[in-house]
């Protein structure tokens, strides 16, 4: 996807993004000078994330260990690549928890895409050369162009997910290019390479949403496609459900069964990975605040599979499909509160007059239970009193106001005292407002209500934003609509001569800065001018277009097939040799021979000539390596039609290594 495109979507405000802290620690892990005392001082900053940090070091994924205090223990502990991958998918999942697509379940989701990251580090322990916890983080993410669209395009993606459903990434993906211009491997992309993450991630996710497992992507790409796919079967078996559908059931099974298969599996080895990305997943749910419980096993799955079917309507996954929230935080409408107190006697009486007014209560006896329901709950508004155990008020609300997931959150603080001093620290802490103790219920529900008219503002503002986001992301598919109907041929579908030029451009800077190999195949179709002579123009269409998807199906998803006019076709190859583009030419030689065309009165294979030439210091321009392609397609006319032409490459050679 080109690079202004994403800028575009990136001015909506809508895409997914690691913040704060996540974003600080992702950064700081990519680069080789840092230390986990650097690393430490990061996540101090978040107390929230701290905490869960902390909670997955004492936790049963890391038993026989004393007790971690510090977040340095803790980073110690885990290593860096763990501390990341909470870091990022902790600020990833708070920040987008919910949203506006009605048809996209966002609690499904994170626990799905958790699932696919446990199941991912389990797998990756089997396979050579792969770090798991780059398993872990690669499956967490994987999905994430999905949520992007959802978040960007609320209504047009509902619309998308009740056609399909997200399990088929072919059609999904199909149906979002044509209402976008992307699809959600373009687009998670797109979003990896903004947040500098391995080239491996880009290759892998882009062929994992084109369901490939290509054997000429880059090692480290291809381990981490096979596992991405190991792990999805496994995510989708432990996430299913009585009320999944029997053929859903069938094909889930046969998915685990080529699971076992592709990893040599006994039936006692793939119980044990079972058991264990189940617990750990469950483990991990609790760290995340994400449900991950499941009650199928491999044998209850085997028996869903062979159940009969049922004569009843369709229904449309429940993964997919969720009610529309009634808005919240309208002034008037009921809120949730979070009552931080440590006398028993006035946590009830503030519970009491809360609910009587219809809020919902969630009740803590100290600071640190506090900030984990808040973290949790993410409540409208905190009523905390100062004075308290283990954590006291003002601690609290200066945690909360250091944590991008609570600083919107209204605080009035409780206290027993008014002197000037304290109510100044009081509001330079962060709270909105304070009351005196002992409380007049009157005054207290005063309060709340002038609290329920900020969050009711907000709330109004969040809306007039979330409109201009809207208009904003639905100009900028409008944009690449037109962006992509001008490097188009519509005829074929196929990117145009323009886009061919720009797309050589990128690849040849790419080739420059890092050194990596570049090849084209210049291709025509032998004899085109008899057909539109003999059968008209509409045949000759009817051939450019067949020709055009069997290209297409030859190439790989770094690959790019477009048309130069006429009969006139080039397939650009990055990171690849004049041999192996040679091979790619032959594979669609043989296709095209093999491809009978019916189109009236026509009905025949077409044969291809075809030229490869490979950047050198004799083809360092755009124009010298296209020349040099479409000579060799001349010597291979010339040679005798329907053959491969590359430099010394003869087509018998071609053909052998076949």
């Amino acid at each position: 996807m080109l690079e202004k495109q994403f800028d575009e979507l990136k001015l909506t405000g809508c895409l997914p993004s690691p913040t704060g802290v996540g974003l600080s620690v992702l950064h700081q892990t990519q680069n080789d000078d840092y230390t986990l005392a650097d690393l430490s001082r990061t996540l101090a900053a978040d107390p929230t994330l701290t905490g869960r940090i902390l909670r997955l070091a004492n936790s049963s994924l890391n038993s026989g260990f004393e007790v971690a205090r510090t977040a340095h223990q803790a980073a110690v502990r885990l290593g860096a690549r763990t501390v990341r991958n909470v870091a990022l998918g902790f600020t990833l999942v708070s920040g987008h928890r919910s949203g506006a697509c009605r048809n996209f379940d966002y609690d499904y989701y994170w626990s799905h895409s958790l699932a696919i990251a446990v199941a991912g580090q389990v797998l990756a322990t089997r396979v050579p050369r792969l770090e798991p916890s780059e398993a872990f983080t690669f499956g967490l993410l994987s999905g994430i162009g999905r949520l992007a669209l959802a978040s960007i395009h609320p209504e047009s993606y509902a619309r998308i997910l009740e056609q399909v459903n997200d399990s088929d990434g072919l059609k999904l993906g199909r149906l979002e290019r044509e209402a976008f211009g992307l699809n959600h491997g373009m687009l998670a992309a797109a979003m990896f390479e903004d947040w500098h993450l391995p080239a491996d991630y880009v290759q892998a996710v882009l062929a994992c949403a084109e369901s490939q497992t290509d054997a000429e992507l880059e090692p480290t790409a291809m381990r981490l496609v096979r596992v991405f796919h190991g792990a999805r079967a496994l995510a989708d078996a432990l996430t299913t459900t009585d009320k999944d559908s029997v053929a859903l059931c069938r094909a889930r099974n046969e998915r685990l069964a080529a699971l076992r298969s592709g990893f040599g599996l006994s039936a006692e080895e793939f119980g044990l990975i079972w058991n264990q990305v189940a617990a750990d997943w469950r483990e991990w749910g609790k760290i995340m605040n994400i449900t991950a419980n499941t009650t199928t096993t491999p044998r209850r799955l085997v028996q869903l599979a062979e159940r009969s079917e049922q004569p009843a309507a369709v229904a449309l996954s429940a993964t997919n499909v969720l009610p529309v929230p009634a808005p919240e935080g309208e002034a008037g409408a009921a809120m949730r509160v979070l009552v931080v107190e440590d006398d028993a006697v006035s946590r009830k009486l503030l519970a009491y007059h809360l609910g009587k007014d219809g809020h919902t209560v969630y009740c803590a006896e100290d600071g640190e239970l506090g900030l984990e329901l808040a973290l949790e709950h993410d409540p409208h508004l905190v009523i905390t009193d100062w004075m308290m155990p283990k954590m006291d008020g003002i601690e609290l609300v200066r945690a909360l106001r250091r944590s991008d997931e609570s600083r919107h959150m209204q605080v009035i603080l409780l206290t027993g005292r008014e002197e000037e001093a304290r109510v100044i620290e009081a509001f330079d802490a962060g709270v909105d407002e304070y009351l005196t103790k002992p409380l007049n219920p009157r005054i207290l529900m005063a309060r709340v209500r002038s609290a329920q008219r900020v969050v009711g503002y907000r709330e109004q503002i969040n809306r007039a934003a979330e409109g201009s986001k809207r208009q904003v992301a639905e100009m900028a598919v409008l944009n690449r609509k037109l962006h992509n109907a001008a490097l188009t041929d519509t005829l074929t579908e196929l990117p145009n001569r323009r886009h061919a030029i720009e797309r050589l451009q990128q690849e040849l800077g790419s080739a420059t800065r890092e050194g990596t190999r570049l090849s084209v195949i210049m291709i025509d179709i032998d004899k085109f001018k008899s057909v539109n002579d003999q059968h008209g123009h509409d045949a000759g269409d009817a051939v450019l277009r067949d020709v055009a998807r069997s290209l297409r199906g030859c190439i790989r998803a770094t690959e790019l097939v477009c048309r130069l006019g006429g009969e006139e076709f080039l397939v650009i190859c990055p990171r690849a040799s004049a041999a192996k583009a040679s091979l790619i030419a032959e594979r669609m030689r043989l296709a095209s021979e093999a491809n009978v065309i019916e189109h009236g009165d026509f009905r025949r294979a077409v044969t291809l000539s075809l030229g490869v030439a490979e950047l050198d210091a004799a083809t360092s321009t755009i124009d010298r390596l296209i020349k040099l392609a479409d000579e060799r397609v001349y010597q291979a006319k010339q040679a005798g039609r329907n053959r491969v032409v590359s430099g010394d490459l003869t087509d018998t050679s071609i053909r052998a290594a076949c």
